[in-house]
This record gives C-alpha cells, sequence and structure tokens, in this order.
C-alpha cells in the first residue's frame, strides 16, 4: 500500500460558502456523556478472561493481532442482558454494522484503520520516536489496531515518555477490544514463548485441594494476573501511560482530551479512522480536531477516511471543505495534505500548523 500527495491551494477555495458563525461543539449535546474509564478497573474486569485472536496481515508486510468477534460475542452473551438495545446491536443481532447514538461500530476494525498501521510503520517513527516525549491520541479507537502499531514501536525502540489516550463512543468497546488487543499485541511480540507460557497458567479448582492446570490452545491467551501485571510493569518500565475515555464528542470531551494529556511533553500525534462518515456530525469532529491542533504545541493530525461513504452522505471533499473554510473564516494557521491510498478509494488527511 502507497500514498500520493495532493497538496493544498487556498487559492482554489476563495468559492467555498461560509457555514453558520456557531461553533457546533457549543450546540451538541451526545446522547452518552463522556467520561473517563478507569485503567485499573477495567483491567480487573478481564482478570481470567481467556480471549481467542486472529492475526491479521497489512499491506503483506505488518503483523498485527486481534481479538475474534465471536470470543467478543461469547463474552457478552455469557454476562450481558440480552434485552438491552446496545447489546443486541454488539452481538449482531439487529443486523447492523452501527446505529447513531447507540453503537459507532466499534468491535470491528474497519479499512482506513490498516491504512492508519500502515502510514504508522512507514512514516510513523519521524512522528513517534522524539526525544522530549510525545503524547498520542486515538479518537473512536474501536478495536486499536493503529495504537497496537504505535505501542509495539515504543516498546522495542524508545524509552522516552509517551502518553496515550484511547476513546471510543462505547465503554463495552474499550473493555472488550480496545485494551485486549493491546494486551494480545504486546504479549505476541513483546514475550518469549516460555515467559508468556508461564505467565498464562491457567488454573482451575476442581475440587477442595485439587488444581488443575488448563492448557492454552494455539490462538488463545489466558489473562491471568501475572498477565495484566506485566503488561502495566512493562508501560510503567517504558515510561507510558494509558488514558481511556467513552461516550459521544462535545465540549466536555474535547475537556477531557486536554486534560488527559501530559503538557511536558514536546509532541502531540491525533488520530482518527472511519469517524467522519456522518454529515451531520462533521462539523463536530472537525472543530475537535481543529481545536486541538491549534491549541497544542508540535501537533500532527492523522484522519483516515474512504473518500466517500456511498449510502451515508459524507466524505473527504467534505471535510476539507470544512477545513478550508473555518482556516479561511477565523484566520487559522493551519494546513493540511491529503494522502490519497494507492489502488483504493480512501485518503489520508494530515492536518497541522504551517510552518
Amino acid at each position: 500500500m502507497s500514498f500520493s500527495f495532493n497538496f493544498h491551494d487556498e487559492d482554489a477555495d476563495s468559492n467555498i460558502p461560509v457555514p453558520d458563525q456557531t461553533n457546533p461543539l457549543s450546540k451538541y449535546k451526545p446522547a452518552v456523556e463522556p467520561e473517563l474509564v478507569n485503567l485499573e478497573l477495567l483491567l480487573e474486569s478481564l482478570v481470567g478472561k481467556r480471549l481467542t485472536y486472529e492475526e491479521v496481515n497489512v499491506s503483506g508486510r505488518y503483523k498485527v493481532f486481534r481479538r475474534e468477534f465471536s470470543d467478543v460475542k461469547h463474552q457478552l452473551m455469557m454476562e450481558d442482558d440480552s434485552s438491552n438495545e446496545e447489546v443486541q446491536i454488539l452481538l449482531g443481532q439487529t443486523n447492523e454494522d452501527l446505529r447513531s447514538n447507540v453503537y459507532e461500530g466499534g468491535l470491528k476494525s474497519w479499512e482506513c484503520a490498516y491504512d492508519v498501521v500502515d502510514f504508522i510503520k512507514n512514516e510513523g517513527n519521524q512522528l513517534l520516536l522524539s526525544s522530549n516525549g510525545q503524547n498520542v491520541i486515538e479518537i473512536g479507537c474501536g478495536t486499536s489496531l493503529p495504537t497496537c502499531s504505535i505501542l509495539e514501536g515504543l516498546l522495542n525502540t524508545s524509552n522516552t515518555e509517551t502518553n496515550i489516550t484511547l476513546t471510543d463512543y462505547n465503554a463495552p468497546v474499550l473493555r472488550l477490544v480496545t485494551v485486549p488487543n493491546l494486551i494480545i499485541n504486546w504479549a505476541l511480540k513483546t514475550l518469549g514463548p516460555s515467559r508468556l507460557k508461564e505467565l498464562q497458567q491457567a488454573k482451575t479448582e476442581a475440587a477442595p485441594g485439587i488444581i488443575i492446570v488448563e492448557p492454552i490452545r494455539d490462538g488463545e491467551i489466558f489473562l491471568s494476573r501475572g498477565i495484566i501485571r506485566s503488561f502495566l510493569e512493562d508501560l510503567t518500565a517504558h515510561h507510558i501511560t494509558l488514558n481511556l475515555i467513552s461516550g459521544g464528542w462535545s465540549e466536555k470531551f474535547l475537556q477531557l482530551l486536554k486534560v488527559s494529556l501530559n503538557a511536558s511533553l514536546q509532541n502531540t500525534l491525533i488520530i482518527t479512522s472511519e469517524t467522519i462518515y456522518q454529515p451531520e456530525m462533521l462539523p463536530v469532529i472537525s472543530e475537535i480536531l481543529i481545536e486541538l491542533t491549534k491549541t497544542i504545541p508540535n501537533t500532527e493530525t492523522i484522519v483516515a477516511a474512504k473518500d466517500i461513504y456511498f449510502g451515508v452522505g459524507g466524505s473527504v471533499v467534505d471535510f476539507t471543505s470544512y477545513l478550508d473554510s473555518q482556516i479561511k473564516k477565523r484566520s487559522l494557521d493551519l494546513h493540511y495534505q491529503v494522502q490519497r491510498v494507492t489502488n483504493v478509494p480512501r485518503s489520508l488527511i494530515r492536518l497541522s500548523e504551517r510552518k
């Protein structure tokens, strides 16, 4: 997979209509209030879970691992009320990939996430391995495959401080796939076979005083306390902090993102994929990205999207047109470039301050 560049030409956009002056963030009230998610409590809920995973090849060159969707559904059926509307959609009982303001598709790995993984592997090191540390934000993270790829690079090559914030509309997504995928990729890519086997001993008490060690099959990881503890210790040893936010986009969501940042770190990378598909939400996510990019020094924002979302209405052109209108109207010192993904109708938009 490769990319071609289309640089923004300001003079070509003089006829773009200027939208209403009111900031969409001040008007929009999400159905699900954003909130910080306690990582320790989330990890505690995963102890004792046996995860099955699959390997995904990106561009035939890179491997990334993700929890199997069938395994997620099995866990949901075992622990949740199937009458819950959100759970019904998560389980696939309604034949919907997503439903606005209920479930935003976070259990599925969408195509543009792989484009971001490819970008990170090809060009991400120059953005991520700063000697002065970095913040990393993935908005609408879902299965968090881009962050899994980033984490691999940080654990293997960097001892600089990194502050990672992952957000998804649905809190269950963070628990079911976001954090499990981070652990799976960490375990398979940093632990040797013997250490992995040692840490994930699965033991059950068949009868009082009789302990059975259950075998771990290929394609499985047992989340023992040892695995969870070692994961956290490795993050700490590499000066990596992990923050989680659930809920809808809004002024409060933006403030939570800002609070999660480490202001002492010099650089910030923001990633979001498949989040501009709804025309009615385009101004909201756009304003969040604009605000973060223009107020946080040395920030680069990567937006991955299909060129056109058929049947829904969103498009890359709509997004860049909104950027153009706001840059012109508010005299923002921002610029962007569009990288076309070769041979497929998808793009990456790179937004940053003008140097």
